[in-house]
C-alpha cells in the first residue's frame, strides 16, 4: 500500500492482500444492498472492510445494480462505494469506505493505490482499434452493458439515475468503434461517459465525471475538543526505513513540525518499516485511520510552546 505516495508495510499479509485485490472478478449485482455486495467481496478476496461511523445505515441498504467481467476486485470495491455515493481507499489489507470529505486529501490523490492498474494505457489504445457489430433494437441497458462488455472487453456502468428512468437504447451499426458507441450513449442518454476505474461510466450531464479520489477533500480534525492550527500540522515530512522506533518517529515530526512531540509510551512496539511522505496533518491522520496511533495536538499557551502528543496503539484493528 503507500501512505501519502510512498510505500508501507506493516505486516506479510499485505502483499498477498494487495495480489488478491487485482485478481479479475464478475460481479452481477440485480438491486443487491451496498452491505451484501461489501461482504461478498470481503469473501471474494479475503479483505476486511471497515464503514466509517458517519455513514448513514440506510446507505448500507441502497440496492446496487452492476454487471461486469473485467473488473479487478480493487476496482468492484470502490465502484461498489461510488454507486452509493462512498468513496473506497485500499490501506495494506484494510479497505475503507468513507464519505468523500472523510477521506484524508493525501489518500484522494492516491486512492489507495494506481487508480489504473499497469497496462490500462496499452488496454486504452486496443480498445481503440476494437470494432464489433452493434444491433440494438430498443434495447434497455443491462443488454446494452452486457453486450459492450462482450464486444469491446469493457464494462459499461450506469449512473443510478439514468438506470432508474429505464430508458431503451437504439443503434445499429457495422464496425462499431467503442467511441461510436460512446457518442450514441450520450446522445440518446443526455449524457457524459468516461473511461475511468477500468470502466466506461455513463452519467447525467449534469454529473461530474471526474475520479472522485482527484477532488480536493476537507480533512477532519483528529480531535474534537483541540482545534488544530494552521502552522506545525501543514509542513512537510518524510519517514523514511531509518525511523527504527516511536523515539525517532516523534523527533522526525518534530524537526519538520518545529514543534515538541511527545510519544506516550515511547517504548510501544514500532510497526517497521514504516515510509510515509506528506505533511504532517495528513501523515498523521493516515495513521490514525489506520488505527495505528491516536494524536493531539496541544496549542501554545502563554510561555508553554504548542506540543504534539502520540499515543501508539498495541493491536491492530
Amino acid at each position: 500500500m503507500t501512505l501519502a505516495g510512498l510505500p508501507l508495510t506493516w505486516n506479510a499479509s499485505a502483499n498477498a492482500a494487495q495480489t488478491r485485490l487485482e485478481d479479475s472478478l464478475p460481479v452481477d449485482w440485480r438491486g443487491l444492498p451496498l452491505r451484501q455486495v461489501l461482504d461478498e467481496l470481503t469473501r471474494a478476496s479475503q479483505t476486511t472492510y471497515l464503514v466509517d461511523p458517519e455513514v448513514p445505515a440506510e446507505v448500507m441498504d441502497r440496492r446496487l445494480r452492476l454487471f461486469a467481467t473485467h473488473l479487478t476486485v480493487r476496482q468492484a470495491f470502490r465502484w461498489a462505494a461510488r454507486l452509493a455515493d462512498l468513496e473506497a481507499v485500499v490501506r495494506e489489507d484494510l479497505v475503507l469506505i468513507a464519505p468523500p470529505r472523510k477521506l484524508p486529501r493525501v489518500w484522494r490523490l492516491t486512492g489507495g493505490a494506481l487508480v489504473e492498474p499497469l497496462g490500462w494505457q496499452e488496454r486504452l489504445a486496443a480498445l481503440n482499434q476494437r470494432r464489433a457489430n452493434v444491433t440494438w433494437i430498443d434495447s434497455p441497458l443491462s443488454s446494452v452493458a452486457r453486450d459492450i462488455s462482450t464486444k469491446f472487453a469493457i464494462d459499461a456502468i450506469f449512473h443510478p439515475s439514468i438506470l432508474s428512468e429505464e430508458p431503451l437504447v437504439h443503434l445499429e451499426i457495422v464496425d462499431a468503434s467503442l467511441a461510436a458507441v460512446r457518442t450514441a450513449l450520450e446522445d440518446q442518454l443526455k449524457a457524459k461517459t468516461a473511461l475511468i476505474d477500468g470502466a466506461l461510466w455513463v452519467v447525467p450531464v449534469a454529473v461530474g465525471v471526474e475520479v472522485p479520489t482527484t477532488r480536493p477533500s476537507v480533512m477532519a480534525p483528529a480531535s474534537e475538543e483541540v482545534q488544530r492550527p494552521a502552522g506545525p500540522l501543514d509542513q512537510f515530512v518524510i519517514l523514511d526505513r531509518s525511523v527504527q522506533n516511536w523515539e525517532e518517529f516523534g523527533d522526525r515530526l518534530s524537526r519538520a513540525g518545529g514543534i515538541a512531540c511527545r510519544v506516550i509510551p515511547p517504548g510501544a512496539p514500532f510497526p517497521t518499516p514504516f515510509e510515509a511522505r506528506g505533511t504532517l496533518g495528513e501523515v498523521l491522520e493516515s495513521a490514525r485511520l489506520l488505527g495505528r496511533l491516536t494524536w493531539r495536538l496541544t496549542p501554545a499557551q502563554g510561555t508553554q510552546p504548542a506540543t504534539l502528543e502520540i499515543r501508539p496503539r498495541s493491536e491492530k484493528r
